[in-house]
C-alpha cells in the first residue's frame, strides 16, 4: 500500500491534463504548411534524382533506389504518407462530428477515408493488390489481355474515385483545401493513364519516374489537403473564420434603406380592401336615443358628484362647528344631506347604460 502511494505522488495532479490533445498536432500557421509541401518535394526529387543517376536495375547494390522493387525506399515513403494521411484523416473524424448542423451523418465519409488509406499503404510495400487481381483473373472465365491489372484498377477507380467525389464536397468550405485535393486527383489521373497506356515513344526509365513521382505527389498533396483542412475545423470551432454568405447578406440588410424594404413589405402583403357591409367586429353606430342617454347619465353624474363635493364640505366645515341640535339637522335641505341608497343604486344604473352605449 506505501509503495502504491509513492509511486502515485511521483507524478503531478494534473499530469494527464497537461498532455498536448490530438488536435494540437495540426499544424496553424500557413507556412507551416509550405514548409511540408517543401519537404515532401525534396524527397521525392532525390529518390527520382537517385533512381535515375544510381541505375539500380543495373546494381544491384543500388536495389533500394529502384522504383519498381517492392521494397524501394519510395515505396516505403509512400507508405508513410498514406499512413499520415489515415492519421488526419481520423483527426478530422474526431473533429467534424462534433459539428451540430450535420444531422445527415456526413463526417461518416472521414472514418472510411482513413480505413481505406490504411489499406492503400499495406499495399504500397506489399502489393497484395496485385495478388488479389491475379486470384480474382485466375477464378473467372473471362480472358483479360492486361493480366490482373484491370481486376484491381477498376474497382479501385471506382471506389476512390467516387470517395474523392465526396471528400471535395466536403471540402468545399476550404479553398485550400479543395485546391490541393484537385491537384492530388490529377497526379492519380496521370498513373492511372500510364497504367492503361503508356506512350511508345516514352523511354522505360522516365515512364517509371513518372508514374512514381505522380503517385508519391499524390500522397502529398492529399496529405496536405487533409491537414489544411483540419486546420479549417479547428478555426471554425475556435470562431476565426467567416462565413461569407451569411455576411454578404447581412451586410446587404443593413444597406438596404428602410423605405424600399418596407415598399417591399407592402407590395407582398398588399392592404386588403375596406369591406363594404359592416362586420361582426366593427362598433356598432351610436344611434339618437343612445347619445340622448349618454348625455344625461353625464349630466346626472355631474350633478351627483357636485353635491358629493359640497357635502364633503360641509363635513369639514360641520367638525369645526359644535354639534347642532336635532331640530337644526332635520330643518336641513335635502340637498345639502348624502346620497342616499336609491340615488347610488340610480348613479350605477346611469353608468351601466353608458358603458353599454359606448
Amino acid at each position: 500500500m506505501a509503495d502504491s502511494t509513492r509511486s502515485a505522488a511521483a507524478y503531478k495532479a494534473s499530469a494527464l491534463q497537461d498532455q498536448p490533445r490530438i488536435s494540437d498536432v495540426i499544424p496553424r500557421p500557413s507556412w507551416a504548411f509550405g514548409l511540408m509541401l517543401l519537404w515532401g518535394a525534396s524527397v521525392i526529387g532525390g529518390l527520382l534524382f537517385a533512381y535515375d543517376w544510381l541505375e539500380p536495375a543495373s546494381n544491384p547494390r543500388h536495389a533500394i533506389f529502384d522504383l519498381t522493387w517492392t521494397g524501394s525506399l519510395a515505396n516505403w515513403f509512400a507508405a508513410f504518407l498514406l499512413m499520415l494521411v489515415a492519421a488526419v484523416a481520423g483527426i478530422c473524424y474526431s473533429l467534424r462530428r462534433q459539428k451540430q448542423t450535420d444531422y445527415h451523418g456526413h463526417y461518416r465519409v472521414w472514418r472510411w477515408t482513413a480505413a481505406l488509406a490504411l489499406l492503400a499503404s499495406v499495399a504500397a510495400t506489399t502489393n497484395w493488390h496485385v495478388v488479389a487481381g491475379w486470384e480474382l483473373a485466375r477464378v473467372t472465365p473471362w480472358n483479360v489481355s492486361s493480366g490482373s491489372l484491370l481486376w484491381w484498377l477498376v474497382p479501385a477507380v471506382l471506389v476512390l474515385g467516387t470517395l474523392c467525389i465526396r471528400l471535395v464536397l466536403e471540402m468545399r468550405p476550404s479553398p485550400a483545401a479543395t485546391l490541393s485535393m484537385s491537384l492530388a486527383l490529377v497526379c492519380y489521373a496521370v498513373v492511372v493513364g500510364f497504367k492503361l497506356w503508356q506512350p511508345a515513344a516514352v523511354a522505360n526509365t522516365t515512364s517509371v519516374m513518372t508514374n512514381a513521382g505522380s503517385l508519391l505527389a499524390g500522397h502529398l498533396l492529399l496529405l496536405i489537403s487533409f491537414a489544411w483542412y483540419a486546420r479549417y475545423i479547428i478555426l471554425d470551432m475556435q470562431g476565426l473564420i467567416s462565413h461569407p454568405e451569411s455576411e454578404r447578406s447581412t451586410r446587404q440588410a443593413e444597406q438596404q434603406p428602410k423605405k424600399q424594404r418596407s415598399a417591399r413589405s407592402e407590395k407582398a402583403h398588399p392592404t386588403p380592401p375596406t369591406p363594404k357591409r359592416r362586420t361582426d367586429v366593427d362598433p356598432d353606430q351610436p344611434t339618437r336615443r343612445t347619445r340622448q342617454l349618454v348625455e344625461e347619465v353625464e349630466e346626472e353624474a355631474e350633478r351627483l358628484e357636485q353635491q358629493e363635493r359640497q357635502s364633503q364640505r360641509k363635513q369639514r366645515g360641520r367638525r369645526r362647528q359644535p354639534e347642532p341640535e336635532p331640530e337644526e339637522i332635520a330643518q336641513q335641505p335635502t340637498s345639502q344631506k348624502k346620497l342616499t341608497k336609491s340615488e347610488r343604486k340610480r348613479l350605477r344604473k346611469l353608468k351601466a347604460q353608458q358603458r353599454e352605449a359606448a
